[in-house]
């Protein structure tokens, strides 16, 4: 997957080294944004997330893992490196897979399917999007719903966003596929 990315040149992801079949060598080397992340990760690391996102799904890539602890920053020129693609998957042709991610970020849609098989779409990796941010603002809610029920993951997610007005208008923008409104949260991140 990742030479494949590499090949066409595409920002914001790993460049692969070297691989076998349990270790890989990428570069930059990363480090996990700080404890402070209100102040440590910005507007342009959102933004770059959901530009990155775009470019991906425009390939019919999906990366199926988009979570805080897959998000890491390149030091030498402050920019957001996206991790972890071990879950993505090629699908242009939509056919149904089965489920691959952290279920705690898993869109509503795969929920509601039980994590069962289904066919990946823009807004799976757009919820995704949207519940990070959420947590990447409010590190102190950040969820520990590994071993939920689904239901316990959909109730979490429903009571912290729906009620909100910025995510709530966040969600109905990935309903509405109206990409350019998601921009809205990066401004939270303004310094």
């Amino acid at each position: 997957m990742l030479k494949g990315l590499n090949s066409r040149t595409i920002r914001n992801v790993p460049i692969l080294i070297e691989s076998d079949n349990n270790h890989l060598v990428i570069q930059p080397v990363c480090q996990h944004f700080r404890n402070d992340i209100v102040t440590n990760f910005q507007a342009q690391h959102c933004k770059e997330l959901l530009n990155l996102l775009k470019k991906i799904h425009e390939l019919g890539l999906y990366h199926r893992d988009v979570r805080p602890s897959n998000i890491m920053l390149d030091i030498e020129n402050n920019s957001l490196v996206l991790v972890d693609w071990g879950s993505a998957i090629f699908n242009p042709k939509n056919k149904k897979v089965p489920y691959k991610g952290t279920t705690t970020y898993a869109s509503p849609s795969i929920l509601d399917n039980d994590m069962g098989n289904y066919v990946p779409k823009p807004a799976d990796d757009l919820h995704s999007f949207v519940r990070t941010m959420y947590v990447l603002r409010n590190p102190l809610k950040k969820p520990d719903l590994a071993s939920s029920s689904t239901q316990d993951i959909k109730d979490y997610w429903h009571n912290e966003l729906n009620d909100r007005a910025l995510w709530k208008e966040m969600l109905d923008a990935i309903d509405n596929n109206q990409i350019d409104v998601l921009e809205k949260v990066c401004d939270i991140f303004k310094t």
